[in-house]
């Protein structure tokens, strides 16, 4: 018997257990570095004590532990007393198997890619054959020619002007706490704005000045950025209740992002 921090213990019983990281965020829907930042008592990383309590009470419950001893060990700052388990550095097979699903790439993105390039393929194919029937015969009147000429120039007008203001399109996959968007159609930078709800909600974005954290409030609801073309950034949002994101003024739609936390990888191209 001997007394370990509350990270000591929820990494040994998570070790006992056989269990990955990445096995206890898809239990729990906590993000990975929050979960490191538990196993390593590093409680100022999270956005504040009311995530801790709750990121600790579900960790525990994962893997099998007394909630309440965990949480009452927080709330006063002490260590616990924990029967140490021994975990076997032999059980190769397992963290083979392990090490070999954690190597295993996500094609899913490629394939919505792939799906939307064809999309736009048949289109456009599509839209050619229709104005190719739409041009008059060579027996038609000369006043004919003229005024269908006339007409399929001023559709073209319309149709060019309409293609300029609808510039950029923006695709969200996903569910749960993991979205992906992709934005095309984008000549140069964009601006991103993220809007908090009633709820404060800390929020990062990678490779930006945003990428510290910054927690949005009642007092400082919303926060801008701008992005490169070419370019994949991480969101973290550490509250999606109410948050709202704008790329260049146009709203992406959050509908499929339904846990407490999330994360969103975003992809800007030409």
């Amino acid at each position: 018997m001997r007394k370990k921090t509350i990270g000591e213990v929820l990494r040994l019983a998570r070790k006992s257990q056989g269990l990955s990281l990445r096995e206890i965020e898809e239990k729990t829907d906590i993000q990975l570095p929050y979960l490191e930042a538990l196993e390593n008592n590093d409680f100022d990383a999270l956005p504040s004590s009311y995530y801790t309590r709750s990121f600790l009470k579900k960790y525990a419950q994962a893997v099998d532990l007394d909630a309440d001893i965990i949480l009452d060990a927080y709330e006063r700052g002490v260590m616990i007393t924990y029967d140490e388990v021994e975990v076997y550095e032999d059980e190769s097979e397992d963290q083979l198997r392990r090490s070999q699903r954690k190597s295993q790439k996500n094609y899913t993105p490629l394939y919505y890619f792939a799906l939307i390039s064809l999309s736009i393929l048949l289109f456009v194919t599509y839209f050619i054959w229709s104005v190719n029937q739409s041009k008059p015969s060579s027996s038609s009147a000369t006043s004919e020619t003229t005024m269908t000429s006339s007409s399929l120039e001023s559709k073209s007008s319309e149709e060019t002007a309409s293609s300029t203001q609808i510039s950029q399109d923006i695709q969200v996959t996903g569910e749960g706490s993991n979205l992906a968007v992709a934005v095309s159609g984008v000549s140069e930078s964009v601006n991103l704005t993220i809007t908090a709800g009633e709820n404060p909600s800390w929020i990062s974005v990678s490779d930006t000045d945003l990428a510290g954290g910054i927690t949005l409030s009642s007092t400082n609801p919303s926060v801008s950025t701008r992005i490169d073309t070419d370019t994949t950034t991480q969101i973290v949002l550490g509250n999606t209740e109410g948050i709202t994101i704008k790329i260049n003024d146009q709203t992406v739609d959050l509908s499929a992002l339904t846990s407490l936390t999330g994360t969103i990888r975003l992809t800007i191209t030409e």
